[in-house]
């Protein structure tokens, strides 16, 4: 045979040559990985001498083992029809169908038929193996032989030179079919090569990757006789096997294909039996979380907005010693705004023109980030430079009135013309030991906590790089006031109002950040969920989800968190707890009490694991990422507060809202909910308090199990908030609390979820300040203090269902005397008869409710 064959078709038998139409490109060859196949039955064994490996592993054969099925060398067909029979089992896709891999029994699809006849044109090793069917045979194509075999100067794929040199490295050019098989006996005795070739072609059963393919090639060293014309026989059986395979691969993809276009939902995984079996998809699987080193999604910005390539990180530490509220001396500077008209200079500016949103962006818009501060015209320029184009900042203009006073205007919420209260801004070029005055000229409260000690916090890059000093209260000279300044609301005219307060630099050229309170920020929240992810023991008691995307495109993670349980009846009688928090994006220290109580829940402690043994706890750590992420107070993108639209039917313009009331919707369908509490802080009272909902003795709320509260249950939705402020005595008043359900709050959480059954549903309020009560009177809150009130909260969930119910019954009765004095009081002050209790049991002292 000459040295390249010549492209020549041989016919064996009768079995007809694939037509040009049927036939399958063997490009998937190529691909990088194969078609996937299983085997459906053990491989006819091979033989080894004592002590050498095995062709199938790495150990020795200790004694002997058989090649072939064992037979009588005089009975060669029978011996190759069950050799064939056992080589030609088939494969099983993983779409469900069987194929054999080197014979087809039925070949109508793949071939026309012919007359039957007989070949004498082919060697005795060939026709040995096309004689292995008993229903026919077929042609062998020399097409591909041909292809691999081709010269090197011509263009040659990596995985054809590969089976090349593997076949030239391991093949001795010996004929082992000329006077070696004369149709007598056993011709895989004589010729263990074609043996070789049988198992060969059975290990396409597990893969058709080339790579696999000429590493199976060399199983062949030290046992095959060689012969040139084995190339082109061996490369055709794998030929025809790729052929035949692909063939059926190709149908397996039209049917499933046709399922999968039906519908997303369903998946299909092969079963024990070697059928497809479809199972639905898992509800959040579109959301699945990484668990890269990273934040699980890059935070998305409306694409109009300006964004700078920085991360701003911050460390967290705990003041050592308390921090005291500002004591105003009555001397305090009240300045009016002079702005660029009387002598102003635009140090900062930027302004945002879109009047609502259209579509965001990772990092804000496409154009980068222009210029708005002023250069500096020498190093001797002590000018401020201004910055707050950064997750959570607000600022949109400073202008300098003197060498060291600035104006600062803040911007309002995107795509509105209101609500300025959040502000979180950064200041360079600092001078050491010189004073400094900032004045905030457009806030819209009439009141404040700045009147009453509060401090703004400060952040000093020097002072955490040398002295681990993180952010602190700080300000002197500090006022709230109405300015000269008058803007247009409504029906009429309003003034602005001012927050002025003077600051001592400690270092040169330092970078300091000024905020309302302590910023915590979407991505913080990110990085958080990321370590319970990655911790080993967290993630167990910590499942993380998406409860839907923002108008931006923000994810709103849902946590589900309890312990795991074998027994699925634990879980059936294991009741809810639901928290929320951050639906007004500028209220920062609902999400550190959230952390505290994240913190606790799932920690290690006996009270956690009882926790968590007790209840199933579904927490929404942050409602609203998108009004976090670009420093709105209080609205979402939307331009509107999330936390007066729960009873919205508008599933696409408030989602996390939307999606929230579902999830308490479908959880009260299941189990009984204890306690919802939506997470707030407050611009004008001091400590902690809870706003609840109280039953009006005269109507009844029904729930989903079919109860109905009545005046049997007057006074159970205090017992909650009575035993938080027992546990919390120095930050929690019960008497800031408020039970009254006013008509301008029935859009709110705690009002929408009440009224489906939720008895025990609350907002929990935390000041901007600090405390009025016990040994914490007159000192600030720090993060630390916001933290241990998620402690206290968990702690007092186990008061509250302690089956040892005397708390339970002091506190109500302790309850219903106090209230009988209160009515008492009032009957006394407005001159009524002792009598007339009765006609005012009812009656509730309450005020004011959020």
């Amino acid at each position: 045979m000459s040295k390249h064959l010549p492209r020549q078709r041989v016919r064996l038998n009768t079995a007809p040559l694939p037509s040009a139409r049927n036939r399958q490109p063997f490009s998937f060859l190529l691909s990088a990985s194969g078609p996937p196949f299983t085997r459906r039955s053990q491989q006819p064994p091979l033989t080894c001498k004592t002590g050498e490996k095995s062709p199938r592993s790495n150990r020795s054969c200790h004694g002997q083992e058989t090649l072939k099925p064992a037979a009588a060398k005089g009975n060669s067909n029978a011996t190759r029809s069950k050799s064939s029979k056992d080589c030609a089992q088939g494969v099983v896709l993983k779409s469900g169908f069987d194929v054999n891999p080197i014979i087809v029994s039925k070949p109508q699809k793949l071939h026309q038929p012919l007359p039957s006849s007989t070949s004498s044109s082919a060697s005795s090793s060939t026709s040995s193996l096309a004689s292995s069917s008993s229903s026919s045979s077929s042609w062998l194509d020399y097409d591909f032989a041909a292809y691999v075999l081709k010269p090197r100067y011509e263009k040659r794929p990596k995985w054809a030179q590969t089976l090349l040199e593997n076949f030239r490295r391991n093949l001795n050019f010996r004929s082992c079919a000329e006077g070696e098989d004369n149709g007598e006996g056993n011709h895989e005795e004589e010729c263990p090569a074609v043996a070789s070739s049988l198992e060969y072609c059975n290990s396409l059963n597990r893969s058709s990757h080339p790579s696999f393919l000429a590493q199976r090639l060399q199983i062949c060293r030290d046992r095959v006789p060689h012969h040139h014309s084995l190339l082109p026989f061996m490369a055709v059986l794998i030929y025809r096997t790729i052929m035949f395979t692909s063939l059926v691969l190709s149908s397996a993809d039209n049917k499933l294909q046709e399922e999968l276009l039906r519908t997303t939902q369903l998946i299909y995984s092969c079963g024990e039996s070697g059928k497809m079996v479809p199972r639905l998809r898992e509800p959040r699987s579109l959301y699945a979380l990484t668990k890269e080193l990273g934040p699980q999604q890059a935070a998305r910005w409306p694409s109009d907005l300006q964004v700078i390539n920085e991360r701003v990180r911050h460390i967290q530490t705990t003041p050592s010693e308390p921090e005291l509220f500002y004591r105003t001396t009555g001397y305090e500077k009240c300045p009016m705004v002079r702005g660029e008209a009387n002598g102003g200079r635009v140090v900062f500016c930027y302004e945002t023109n879109s009047s609502f949103f259209m579509k965001s962006r990772v990092g804000g818009s496409r154009n980068g980030c222009e210029q708005c501060a002023v250069n500096l015209e020498s190093d001797s320029d002590t000018t401020l430079i201004f910055e707050s184009r950064f997750e959570s900042g607000n600022l949109g203009k400073a202008v300098q009135i003197g060498e060291n006073e600035y104006e600062l205007w803040l911007r309002y919420d995107l795509y509105t013309n209101k609500h300025t209260q959040w502000f979180y801004f950064r200041v360079t070029n600092t001078r050491a030991d010189k004073e400094y005055r900032f004045t905030i000229v457009n806030l819209m409260k009439p009141d404040s906590l700045y009147n009453d000690g509060m401090r703004p916090v400060m952040y000093s890059e020097k002072e955490a790089a040398l002295n681990k000093v993180g952010w602190r209260r700080a300000g002197n000279n500090i006022k709230y006031y109405r300015n000269n300044v008058r803007y247009e609301q409504g029906k009429g005219d309003h003034y602005f109002y001012s927050v002025t307060w003077t600051i001592k630099m400690a270092h040169d050229n330092d970078t300091v950040y000024f905020s309302h309170c302590y910023p915590y920020t979407y991505t913080d929240l990110q990085d958080y969920l990321l370590e319970l992810t990655n911790d080993p023991i967290k993630s167990r008691i910590c499942k993380q989800r998406v409860l839907c995307r923002t108008l931006a495109g923000n994810l709103v993670y849902v946590l589900t968190i309890t312990s795991s349980s074998q027994n699925p009846e634990d879980i059936k009688h294991k009741k809810a707890v639901v928290v929320t928090a951050r639906v007004h994006p500028g209220e920062s220290n609902a999400s550190w009490m959230m952390k505290g109580f994240l913190d606790f829940v799932t920690g290690n402690s006996p009270d956690a694991k009882l926790l968590r043994d007790t209840f199933i706890f579904k927490v929404v750590p942050m409602l609203n990422p998108d009004g976090v992420i670009v420093g709105n107070y209080r609205c979402s993108l939307a331009g509107r507060d999330l936390n007066r639209n729960y009873r919205t039917s508008l599933k696409d313009a408030y989602p996390s809202v939307y999606h929230t009331k579902s999830l308490i919707r479908k959880l009260l369908m299941e189990r009984n909910i204890i306690v919802y509490c939506d997470l707030h802080g407050h611009s004008r009272r001091q400590n902690v308090f809870i706003y609840g909902c109280e039953q009006h003795p005269t109507h009844g709320i029904s729930n989903y199990s079919g109860n109905s509260s009545n005046n049997s249950r007057k006074f159970h939705e205090r017992i909650f908030p009575s035993m938080l402020s027992k546990n919390s005595p120095e930050k929690f008043c019960f008497k800031s609390c408020k039970f009254k359900v006013q008509k301008s709050k029935e859009g709110t959480g705690r009002v929408v979820i009440w009224n489906m059954g939720v008895q025990n549903s609350y907002t929990m309020e935390a000041t901007f300040c600090g405390s009025s009560l016990g040994k914490k009177k007159g000192f600030h809150f720090n993060q630390h203090d916001f933290e241990m009130m998620g402690y206290h909260f968990c702690d007092t969930l186990l008061d509250y269902c302690d089956p040892d119910n005397t708390k339970y019954t002091k506190i109500l009765a302790d309850l219903e005397d106090k209230h009988k004095m209160e009515i008492i009081t009032k009957i006394a002050q407005k001159g009524l008869q002792p009598d007339a209790v009765d006609t005012m049991d009812s009656m509730s002292t309450d005020t004011e409710s959020r």
